[in-house]
């Protein structure tokens, strides 16, 4: 008996501490810092990158993870993501190739460099990923 009475009291409180989120999330912009490519050992791609942020909130600066599709960055055009015989990672789209992990990075990041999410004001380093923009934060030359 004591062991059902011990999961209904962890089960409320992991309700309820989710609904106090929901009630004081707000919402926030957040810079790219990092696009890893999601593999399936050995060889296998998925259609995800996981992407970590970064965002300045109270005076102080944390980090995020979270998962994207490549249609969010590439668009609706087809795209090839592959290993060639050095298992060095490949995209190709259209009549582009772009190679290695870090030019697909570099690459991706010239769609999108920032990303919404939903912070809790009280506890700042706990954050979600609500979607991508590619709307540049940075100056720009006129």
């Amino acid at each position: 008996m004591s062991i059902v009475a011990g999961f209904i009291v962890i089960a409320f409180y992991f309700f309820f501490r989710q609904f106090w989120f929901s009630t004081r999330k707000i919402q926030h912009v957040g810079l790219i810092e990092r696009i890893d490519l999601c593999i399936i050992s050995p060889d296998v791609f998925l259609n995800e990158v996981e992407v970590t942020y970064k965002y300045y909130f109270g005076g102080g600066v944390y980090k995020g993870k979270g998962y994207a599709n490549l249609f969010d960055f590439l668009g609706t055009g087809e795209y090839r993501l592959f290993y060639n015989s050095k298992m060095i990672p490949i995209l190709e789209v259209g009549d582009k190739q772009i190679i290695s992990e870090e030019h697909i990075e570099s690459y991706l990041l010239s769609f999108v460099d920032t990303v919404n999410i939903y912070i809790d004001p009280i506890e700042p380093y706990r954050s979600k990923m609500i979607d991508l923009q590619n709307n540049s934060l940075s100056a720009k030359k006129t």
